[in-house]
């Protein structure tokens, strides 16, 4: 009965155990882009978000012609969160036979 382990037999371990191990450093990285660019997704949509709630709140008959909700297209600063730049725009289009406006909101960041 042996009591030690050939060098074919410690070859093949290390292989194996060299293959479990790459496998799991591209899951990692695969994962870690994908939270990534989910984050900044879900940034993207606050900011969004964040607008049309200010827009929202600026609904006034006499500034309906005048502003934020003129007719027009409207640019946003460029916001810098945790390293990464935000810009954006605004449409504001009036929908026809209606008395509101439609409101289109863009924003742009890096895809990397």
């Amino acid at each position: 009965m042996k009591k030690y382990f050939t060098l074919t037999e410690v070859l093949v371990g290390a292989v194996i155990l060299s293959l479990i191990l790459g496998g799991l450093i591209s899951l990692f990285t695969a994962a870690k882009g994908y939270v990534t660019h989910s984050t900044k997704r879900l940034i993207a949509f606050t900011l969004a978000r964040s607008k049309l709630n200010e827009l929202y709140q600026a609904v006034r008959e006499d500034t309906w012609e005048s502003g934020d909700l003129s007719v027009d297209t409207h640019s946003l600063p460029t916001i810098t969160i945790e390293g990464v730049n935000y810009s954006g725009s605004y449409k504001v289009k009036s929908v026809p036979g209606r008395e509101y406006r439609q409101v289109v909101i863009t924003i742009q960041y890096p895809e990397d």
